[in-house]
């Protein structure tokens, strides 16, 4: 495994930079403190941007996925202790999908959503609280979803559907919606 940022320095041309990319493609990053980032696409401004610039300028170790299944990205985020997602809306309105669609089959639908507005509440009046609160009452389902260590998710690319953002963020996934002017990245963050 490695440890560290990938240097945009160390690759002397864009043939050396792809080279590059597709060996990082099957390398591992150890977790540090500093975060982790889930790279699960590059191909578009947001991808880019985010994926590639900031964490690299930001110093962060990147984990790469061998493929787009919502199994591995799943399992590599737990795996990794990612701390950081950057992903288009079609993950996060999946995910939120699958945890209300799971909610109803076992019945506690009344019971979820009414810990989901106390987290929210919590989470606007004393933001530490409301996310410690968030971890405790749901760290079921970050078992069984991104994992525990999340601290930071962007979505971009797209708009999210209007139940997605405050189910992802009552969970204890903070979660922000950059949607438009994809051309200048998401500086509205």
């Amino acid at each position: 495994t490695c440890v560290g940022p990938y240097s945009l320095a160390q690759a002397a041309t864009l043939e050396q930079l792809a080279a590059d990319l597709q060996v990082l493609n099957t390398v591992t990053f150890e977790y540090t403190d500093d975060g982790v980032v889930l790279t699960g696409h590059n191909t578009d401004i947001f991808g880019f941007m985010t994926n590639m610039i900031w964490t690299w300028m930001l110093g962060y170790p990147q984990v790469f996925l061998r493929d787009r299944a919502p199994d591995t990205i799943l399992r590599t985020c737990r795996l990794h202790r990612v701390t950081h997602v950057f992903a288009v809306p079609l993950l996060w309105d999946t995910m939120a999908s699958r945890i209300m669609r799971t909610v109803e089959e076992k019945g506690i639908t009344a019971k979820v959503e009414k810990m989901m507005r106390l987290s929210l509440k919590l989470q606007d009046v004393a933001p530490p609280l409301g996310h410690l609160f968030a971890r405790c009452v749901f760290s079921s389902v970050h078992k069984q979803t991104l994992g525990p260590a999340i601290k930071y998710c962007i979505s971009g690319g797209g708009i999210l559907s209007k139940e997605t953002l405050p189910l992802i963020n009552a969970i204890g996934y903070p979660l922000e919606n950059g949607y438009g002017m994809t051309e200048i990245g998401v500086a509205s963050l």
